[in-house]
């Protein structure tokens, strides 16, 4: 299978990681500096050229026959113009088309000549808000080919759950995976006491997270909110903050006036200042260290970071970013910040939930370094086929998390049975393909 990616900026450098994974991958760039970066993908091959460009774009077509094409180049209109003119030199190839600004998201009848979109700003959108307004979420992720969500919440002390065994707890519609204890994780949670300082691994639909959020006990609810940044990310995260059930003050902070003026005009209901995001005395001039939660999603890296640094030491409760190179990742977490969406595993899960089909292997990513949720069909030859689940052994690290029948979720336990065709979803906290292999009795293809 060969894939075409026009783009070799973040989301196609990121896409062409998925889509090599499962064939041949072609990048058409026109930059020569982001064209010799691609280079050094493997399975990859780069054509220096303007792929919005109609010769250009049939010749390729012609040239290397793609099964499907992923257009990420800057612009959104030229995404979805590269996509009507490949469906109209040839039908058969799916046009997949990143999307970065909501209005152009497809509504009714869809977009003509697209297939399907990757999202990855409304994406990270969408978890941003999640984890701001469930007080005991520290993580939060939607898994659209099983229909579910995954969620990381935190023990507090004197939570309701803290001193109760995880078999006592009954939630409906979720299932509990892991248990987060200092540098520990649990994965045999069955028999496990909850304890203060905990955090919990959780999958299940978000009606069910809610409930469990609420179940844990909320000692203080997210009233107040911060977001400082006023670029596109910062106005949709405050926009679906003000757009979701419940009373939210919301106030955007930004250095630069032109976005402050934008933000204004866009959101009626939002207080915008602006000012020096990086001065301490100023944020506390605006009360930051009063907020009930602080969303850093400033287009600097450095910024953001920083940001996040003095929400810490103003003892804000709930602290939330983004970032998009793994080394910031790290950085935010050594700081002491739960609350961080990678945009680059955005961007690797979207593409996988539209590039590879439903019944293979598929690998959902997490932002917790080599955590990850396997999902693949069982087959007849698989060793654990038919055996109550009691019975079969998995190694420390890797639980099942679901099994999907006839479309529809189980969350298992002891007594219940994988049959062939079940979509069985594996939840491991450190992959490692040569125990998958023996487990399941072939390679996983998905990573």
């Amino acid at each position: 299978m060969t894939v075409i990616i026009t783009g070799a900026g973040r989301v196609g450098m990121a896409a062409a990681a998925v889509a090599s994974r499962i064939g041949s991958v072609v990048i058409i760039e026109k930059d020569s500096k982001k064209a010799d970066a691609a280079q050094s993908l493997r399975n990859t091959s780069v054509l220096r050229n303007d792929a919005s460009n109609p010769r250009v774009l049939q010749n390729a077509l012609t040239r290397f026959g793609p099964k499907a094409i992923v257009t990420s180049v800057d612009q959104d209109s030229t995404n979805i113009f590269i996509c009507s003119m490949v469906k109209r030199f040839n039908p058969e190839v799916k046009t997949i088309a990143t999307v970065k600004n909501s209005d152009y998201l497809p509504h009714g009848s869809g977009i003509p000549g697209v297939d399907s979109v990757i999202a990855p700003r409304t994406t990270a959108t969408d978890r941003l808000a999640a984890c701001t307004l469930m007080e005991n979420v520290v993580a939060f992720s939607r898994i659209r080919s099983i229909g579910l969500c995954f969620a990381i919440l935190r023990v507090e002390k004197g939570s309701k759950f803290s001193g109760r065994f995880v078999m006592d707890i009954k939630v409906d519609g979720c299932s509990i995976l892991a248990i987060y204890r200092s540098d520990e994780i649990i994965t045999s949670v069955y028999a496990s006491e909850i304890h203060d300082g905990d955090r919990i691994a959780i999958i299940g639909s978000q009606e069910a997270i809610r409930r469990f959020n609420s179940e844990i006990g909320i000692s203080r609810p997210v009233r107040n909110i911060i977001v400082v940044g006023a670029g596109e990310l910062g106005v949709a995260v405050a926009s679906a903050i003000i757009d979701s059930p419940g009373r939210h003050v919301v106030k955007i902070i930004d250095k630069d006036l032109a976005l402050c003026n934008s933000a204004a005009r866009t959101l009626s209901k939002a207080v915008v200042v602006n000012g020096d995001t990086t001065d301490p005395v100023f944020l506390r001039s605006e009360n930051v260290d009063r907020a009930d939660a602080v969303i850093s999603v400033s287009d600097s890296e450095e910024e953001n970071l920083l940001i996040c640094v003095n929400g810490v030491r103003f003892g804000v409760k709930k602290v939330v970013s983004q970032y998009t190179t793994e080394e910031y990742g790290e950085l935010l977490r050594y700081s002491g910040i739960e609350c961080i969406i990678g945009y680059h595993n955005v961007i690797i899960n979207e593409t996988s939930d539209n590039l590879i089909s439903g019944d293979s292997d598929q690998a959902f990513v997490f932002d917790r370094p080599g955590e990850v949720l396997l999902m693949f069909t069982a087959e007849e030859s698989m060793s654990f086929i038919g055996k109550p689940l009691g019975d079969v052994y998995f190694p420390e690290g890797i639980r099942l998390a679901v099994l999907v029948r006839n479309g529809e979720p189980i969350f298992p336990g002891i007594l219940d049975r994988v049959l062939p065709g079940d979509r069985m979803v594996l939840f491991m906290t450190e992959y490692d393909p040569v125990i998958i292999t023996r487990l399941i009795g072939r390679p996983f293809l998905g990573l």
